[in-house]
């Protein structure tokens, strides 16, 4: 977890809204002043409690400039809500990061599959954007979303060049590709070998896309990054530790390496609610 963390109230400077139906935005908040005073970096994975008067909500980074920070909101319960119905330029909210680790891109990457679904596209945007403007590792990125809108936001991302591809699936055939995020994954993994995988979207997605990658090539390196109901953000809670492994998914994650995600009796199977209740995926 990044120790130096800020906790503060900032204005809305900007937001998006991806025609969703009022069901999805992206707020922006201007951070630089506390960049450069507390020298924190916020890099691709990590996330923030974000904070109305409803109660807090852990949010991924979708956007950062260096500057600017964004966040693309779902509507989802009361916090998001209060965020998506009510939340306006000039409107302050509490913002709390940035928390977590990160996607470790490792040293040895040369070619790595990008793979986002739902609302778990927002992080993985922004590893893309990380990875094609500040590195010079080839990627392929596929996203896939129930319906066109809901990946509306990153659609700014080129759809083919030397070094770069992304394809756009859809549920409901409104986007490019209709079908799941995996369909081509034989057909990608035919055609070029990667050096890791990093991922986030609903488990049952990434464990069938794990189990599929792995036995098309068993030696790649694959992270995931985990969604888990979190009260603090900051490790003490313990609402969100992974059964069998213990593992805090706001502290020790919400990145891990699939190898040790496997190792829980709850990746991709079930997950606990705010009283601690068991809901199946």
């Amino acid at each position: 977890m990044n120790k130096q963390l800020i906790e503060k109230t900032y204005p809305i400077i900007k937001i998006e809204d991806h025609n969703t139906d009022n069901q999805q935005k992206t707020f922006f908040f201007n951070i630089e002043e506390d960049i450069k005073t507390n020298k924190i970096n916020v890099l691709p994975g990590q996330f923030y409690m974000l904070r109305t008067k409803l109660g807090q909500k852990p949010i991924s980074v979708s956007h950062f400039d260096g500057k600017v920070i964004g966040f693309t909101v779902l509507k989802r319960g009361n916090v998001t809500a209060d965020l998506i119905d009510n939340a306006q330029i000039g409107t302050y909210v509490g913002l709390t990061g940035p928390l977590g680790n990160t996607f470790d891109i490792s040293a040895n990457d040369e070619n790595i599959l990008i793979i986002g679904g739902g609302v778990g596209i927002a992080p993985v945007y922004n590893l893309t954007k990380y990875v094609l403007e500040k590195t010079d590792i080839k990627a392929t990125a596929l996203l896939g979303a129930r319906t066109n809108s809901l990946s509306a936001f990153a659609q700014d991302l080129p759809r083919k060049t030397e070094r770069f591809e992304s394809r756009f699936y859809t549920d409901d055939n409104t986007g490019e590709i209709q079908g799941f995020v995996t369909k081509d994954l034989e057909e990608i993994f035919s055609k070029q070998k990667f050096t890791s995988v990093y991922m986030c979207g609903p488990e049952k997605m990434m464990v069938i896309a794990a189990q599929q990658m792995r036995k098309l090539q068993p030696e790649i390196r694959i992270r995931i990054s985990m969604e888990r109901y979190m009260k603090c953000g900051i490790g003490l809670c313990g609402s969100c530790v992974l059964d069998d492994i213990g593992l805090r998914v706001c502290a020790d994650g919400p990145v891990f390496d699939y190898n040790v995600l496997v190792k829980s009796k709850e990746f991709g199977k079930y997950h606990r609610d705010s009283h601690g209740v068991i809901h199946s995926f």
